[in-house]
């Protein structure tokens, strides 16, 4: 009987369920000519409507129609040869049905893309000519006394952090340039949106300011719909005259919202974002179930204030609204995003997750809006160095992309993404092939005089930094800043950083002077800027840190280290992984001064921290395993020493692979136990593994291939009488590497003598580049005593004589057979000239 009902109500249903036409029509989008004037869009016929009744194709006038059962429909695809859906979001969207006729704009997506294009040229334009009137506003108040040298600082740091948030501005502005279909704005908005895209803003805000107070008017339209909702429940029988007022006030609604979104535009232009703002919430209160209103105020109060608990309101407030798939997925997207900013990284995934999953159900696969989605995703895995599924996800934005053909910023975003994953990875070669498809694209559309620009030269000097090309890297920083300074001037936080990068430039060649100019510029930046407890200014404590300890300072080293951790904790908390980082520099100094259970201490505080964030698997992890063995090492625990090392290898070698720097480095440090033990087999072994590596990756004349040449010099040194077949393999060994004295700064005794840079080394003492003796032995004999050196610079040979130090580091170079017999015969020359 149950069942016999179930299946009466649904007839009932079904026959008492009324069928409606919806109406419709296709058209391309309205233009406005240069002078501001429509040109109005035309009619398309042959358009194939689906919706989920069915499909149809649109008449020769661009007419169409279809059956509405319910009273409302979804859109579920638009297509004709050639054209694309002028706006996206319009598909599988659930519609009411409608007496107005159903509009679908279509355009061609070469004219979607060069509109766009134009648009970002225009608007970029007028934020440079904003952002020096902003400049020069705040110079005037300076110089008028009206504001204090700090205050200064301070509007010039939220200036410029509002410039390099503005690419979005840009991106957002000329899309919905690109969007609009100026048929359907009535001609004072068209006037408006001119007037703005052209950089005519004070006339835009004029214009707006004809039609009266907006904030008047807002207020009296909440109050006129308090008024509507009372009579609407008091009064039925003014049911008519209720009807129109409602009426009168959604249409008034419409055009109040417009006039604040165009004040936000305005204000957002001039980089006066708490107006803009302002203005963007102002709207979202006309009517608080629109979800995009509630979207657009929240991703402006999170890019440009940083109010993320703010933000988060209105994410949460629209994903309440529970408005399909798109929404819901939208403002999950941007609650990952904030979730991620602030180091939130499981909390970003599951949200990003959900986004992807309510996205996928409603386009699929291929769906132009994932690229961006999958993007996130990737920086969550890359934020925490998990590179092989940060690069799944940045591959799969990328194919998107690709996919519509579009050479767009966000492309160039996701390129550059890639390549810092390339660059984790030690594969540079990758890497820079990805930064450089970057900064093309970047270059065609922004010019050379753009912080993206500058931003992308940065990125491929810090790839030639981690290869040891030192002045490859100084080459693009100093592009970089020249950039920079121009845009910027000296104080801003981008130059800032450029400043630290030249900095550590100049602490590993051993150049310490220069090393702590560009430190300090950066940090004297960085504190006017930012005032003392910044991460940034941690950083580059820390670096000034690593300065002193390779000076031997160590009194110094421990100070500077000590103030980048006081200031981390205060804005970290304990458990971070630039707290690790602090204690592992803290321990490294330590075992620097000798105090090695000190620095054990600290490197198994690092150690906790970062198991408890990452778990085992993790680069950091293997980096601190091979720190505590390196202190078993020092303490003569060759046995512990290798059970950390090893740990550490094993770590590394599932992250990276084989070829990668770190891997590199855990070999050689295995190697170095071998050694130490007497065992030389098998540290060749792992020597020489540790060398192909490094010549794999960063050539054979690189400074790190030079430093495990030495332990392979060493081994073969400590064995040459054991056996012929050393002999023949060190005589071949030592047939491509010459020796090097390379002259550690001007204020040294060889810098004092007019030396500098690198020189080959022909005689040492009694030592010289044709005997047996072993060189290093020979310098630690006559450490602190007179000796005598023959060099070697651009085929000159010279003689140089010291009472005590010299102030040179002794390495050897890759100079390959031809070079090194070169070199021999003009010493053999050289010295028979001496006779």
């Amino acid at each position: 009987m149950k069942r016999f009902l179930f299946f009466l109500l649904l007839s009932f249903v079904v026959i008492f369920a009324s069928a409606e036409t919806q109406q419709g029509y296709t058209k391309t989008r309205g233009k406005l000519d240069a002078k501001g004037q429509l040109i109005p869009g035309q009619r398309l016929s042959g358009v194939i409507v689906e919706t989920d009744r069915g499909k149809v194709p649109s008449k020769e006038n661009g007419d169409f129609e279809f059956s509405v059962v319910g009273g409302q429909f979804i859109l579920k695809g638009v297509t004709l040869d050639g054209y694309i859906l002028n706006d996206i979001e319009q598909l599988r969207r659930t519609y009411k049905y409608s007496a107005t006729p159903f509009a679908l704009v279509l355009v061609k997506p070469e004219e979607y893309n060069a509109e766009k294009i134009n648009a970002q040229k225009k608007i970029i334009r007028t934020l440079r000519k904003t952002l020096q009137e902003r400049e020069d506003e705040i110079e005037a108040l300076c110089e008028e006394k009206k504001i204090t040298e700090q205050e200064k600082y301070a509007l010039y740091q939220k200036l410029y952090a509002d410039e390099q948030n503005s690419q979005k501005l840009v991106e957002e502005m000329a899309e919905r340039y690109a969007k609009t279909d100026f048929d359907q704005i009535d001609e004072f908005q068209r006037q408006v949106t001119n007037l703005i895209i052209n950089g005519e803003l004070e006339k835009a805000d004029s214009l707006l300011n004809t039609k009266g107070n907006i904030e008047e008017q807002i207020r009296e339209n909440q109050q006129l719909d308090e008024i509507n909702a009372k009579r609407q429940k008091e009064i039925e029988e003014e049911q008519s005259q209720l009807e129109k007022s409602l009426t009168l006030s959604t249409k008034t609604k419409e055009d109040l919202a417009a006039r604040c979104y165009s004040k936000y535009e305005i204000y957002a232009t001039k980089h006066k974002n708490d107006s803009a703002a302002y203005y963007l919430e102002l709207r979202a209160s006309i009517d608080t179930t629109n979800v995009e209103w509630c979207a657009e105020a929240g991703d402006f109060i999170r890019d440009y204030l940083a109010d993320y608990e703010k933000a988060m309101e209105y994410y949460q407030r629209g994903l309440r609204q529970n408005n399909g798939s798109i929404w819901n997925g939208y403002f999950l997207n941007g609650m990952g995003w904030i979730y991620d900013s602030c180091g939130m990284y499981s909390n970003a995934l599951v949200c990003y997750e959900k986004a992807l999953e309510l996205w996928l159900n409603a386009f699929g696969e291929k769906d132009n809006g994932l690229a961006g989605l999958y993007n996130n995703i990737g920086l969550i895995y890359s934020n925490q160095d998990q590179y092989s599924n940060a690069l799944e996800y940045f591959e799969k934005s990328l194919e998107i992309y690709l996919l519509y053909g579009e050479q767009t910023l966000s492309m160039a975003t996701t390129y550059n993404n890639i390549g810092l994953v390339y660059k984790g990875q030690g594969n540079y070669t990758k890497a820079l092939e990805y930064f450089e498809k970057s900064l093309e694209i970047r270059l065609s559309i922004l010019g050379e005089q753009h912080p993206d620009v500058a931003r992308s030269y940065n990125g491929i000097g810090n790839v030639y930094n981690d290869q040891g090309d030192y002045i490859k890297a100084l080459e693009y920083y100093e592009k970089s800043l020249e950039i920079g300074l121009s845009i910027f001037g000296e104080r801003h936080p981008e130059v800032a950083l450029i400043y630290n990068n030249i900095g550590e430039i100049f602490r590993k060649q051993g150049y310490n002077t220069k090393a702590l100019e560009y430190y300090e510029k950066a940090l004297t930046i960085w504190q006017d800027i930012y005032g003392e407890r910044h991460p940034d200014v941690a950083m580059v404590y820390n670096n000034i840190g690593a300065v002193f300890t390779d000076m031997g300072e160590y009194s110094k080293a421990l100070k500077y280290h000590e103030k980048a951790l006081e200031i981390r904790l205060y804005v970290y908390g304990e458990s971070h992984t630039v707290i690790s980082m602090s204690y592992n520099n803290l321990g490294w100094t330590y075992m620097a001064l000798g105090e090695n259970s000190k620095a054990l201490e600290f490197y198994e505080k690092s150690l906790a921290i970062l198991l408890s964030i990452y778990g085992e698997r993790h680069p950091f992890i293997g980096l601190n395993y091979r720190n505590i063995g390196r202190i078993y090492y020092k303490n003569g625990d060759y046995f512990k020493a290798l059970e950390f090392y090893e740990k550490s290898l094993d770590v590394l070698l599932s992250i990276f692979g084989e070829q990668h720097p770190d891997v590199a480095t855990s070999y050689n440090v295995i190697g170095l136990v071998y050694d130490s033990q007497g065992n030389y087999t098998k540290a060749l072994e792992y020597y020489e593994k540790a060398i192909q590596i490094k010549k794999n990756i960063f050539g054979n004349e690189s400074k790190e291939v030079a430093n495990t040449a030495i332990n392979i010099y060493y081994v073969y040194r400590a064995e040459l009488s054991k056996s012929d077949e050393l002999k023949d393999k060190y005589n071949d060994f030592i047939s491509e590497w010459a020796f090097t004295a390379t002259i550690v700064g001007e204020d040294t005794p060889a810098g004092k003598q007019g030396m500098s840079g690198e020189y080959y080394l022909l005689e040492f003492g009694d030592w010289n580049m044709e005997s047996e003796t072993n060189l290093f032995n020979v310098n630690e004999s006559l450490r602190g005593l007179p000796k005598d050196i023959t060099v070697m610079k651009d085929g000159k040979i010279s003689q140089h004589h010291f009472e005590n130090t010299i102030g040179a580091a002794l390495g050897v170079k890759f100079v390959g057979k031809e070079e090194k017999l070169r070199i021999l015969e003009a010493y053999h020359n050289w010295k028979n000239s001496q006779k």
